[in-house]
């Protein structure tokens, strides 16, 4: 969820429907016969959630800065403001948090290349970053 995440607040052109596709093909529950889950698919309202639920970890975000600052300070991932397509939200706020979360994901990728393990899940939840 968190590649098709940042898949939909880097590509402008990205829809929440687009995103939960692989190809043409829908994402769907492992079809395994007798399984409750046959045939259920991603819903594009799951990334909405995830999105929103990624903008919240504001302390996530305010420590990995911290440490990617620590570890290398010549870093330009402080200032790259994330540039969400206007069609992707309503309300100032829905922009905002999709902001938030593109940062975090980009952030999450640049901590992952300095320190070589990622603030998800373990990291974030162990340092009570959350």
């Amino acid at each position: 969820m968190l590649e098709k995440s940042a898949t939909y607040v880097q590509d402008h052109i990205a829809t929440y429907r687009s995103t939960v596709k692989e190809g043409s093909l829908p994402i769907a529950y492992d079809a395994t016969p007798g399984s409750p889950d046959d045939g259920r698919q991603l819903a594009p309202s799951t990334l909405h959630r995830w999105l929103t639920t990624l903008s919240g970890l504001h302390e996530t975000l305010r420590n990995t800065f911290a440490a990617i600052n620590a570890a290398c300070p010549a870093t330009n991932v402080f200032r790259a403001v994330p540039v969400i397509a206007p069609w992707k939200y309503r309300s100032e706020q829905r922009r905002l948090r999709l902001r938030t979360a593109a940062t975090l994901l980009r952030t999450g990728r640049e901590y992952q290349v300095i320190f070589g393990v990622s603030i998800f899940p373990h990291f974030a939840t162990t340092w009570g970053w959350i």
